[in-house]
């Protein structure tokens, strides 16, 4: 008998903790790039409207999932962590929020909400992923840039961002954390790389 309570208690208490443990899920957390900078502001009265379209890239960076490298020539994806839409998609809203922020056009859109526009930005993913092969790891993003005329579909200008954010602990958050500081660097500069090629072409 007592052998049995001893059981019954047993199984009473696993009972209990498995009701008031956190239920595990099987779905991969999400994060998201959404750092938006503030540019300088360039207010002016022009009517210049500018279609700004989703960023193409290297299809190992058009996926929701989150790459990393630990050796020269390879590529991994976490796990247990994604990104909430692919990189371009989440680009696109903030290169559109960040171009609007400089108070340079007239209007700044994309082709959804723009059905007239002079001048077109396109834009193609390069490399985002967490580099751990450094010491200490990087977050490493490139970002090609082409503003074009589209009347004429001449290219005014195009450029390569390139730039390098540091990656504090080894973990996919902090990762996350340096891809938005790297992401808010990249728009910044591009925002002032797009107003000044159109004071030139204008």
């Amino acid at each position: 008998m007592k052998k049995l309570f001893v059981l019954a208690a047993a199984l009473l208490f696993l009972s209990a903790c498995s009701m008031f443990s956190p239920v595990k899920s099987e779905t991969p957390t999400t994060y998201l790039i959404n750092a938006a900078p503030h540019p300088a502001t360039q207010k002016t009265n022009n009517s210049l409207s500018l279609l700004v379209n989703t960023p193409d890239g290297n299809p190992v960076y058009n996926t929701t999932a989150i790459a990393y490298t630990v050796h020269p020539y390879q590529i991994g994806y976490f796990v247990k962590s994604a990104w909430a839409e692919t990189p371009a998609q989440m680009l696109q809203p903030l290169l559109i929020q960040t171009l609007r922020r400089t108070h340079y056009f007239h209007q700044v859109g994309s082709a959804s909400n723009l059905s007239q526009y002079g001048y077109i930005l396109n834009t193609h993913i390069i490399e985002l992923e967490q580099d751990f092969s450094r010491i200490p790891p990087l977050l490493h993003f490139v970002l090609s840039v082409e503003i074009i005329n589209a009347s004429t579909n001449q290219i005014l200008a195009s450029k390569e961002f390139n730039t390098y954010e540091l990656i504090t602990r080894n973990d996919t958050y902090t990762g996350v954390v340096a891809t938005n500081r790297a992401v808010a660097r990249i728009m910044g500069q591009l925002a002032s790389f797009t107003v000044k090629t159109l004071e030139q072409a204008t």
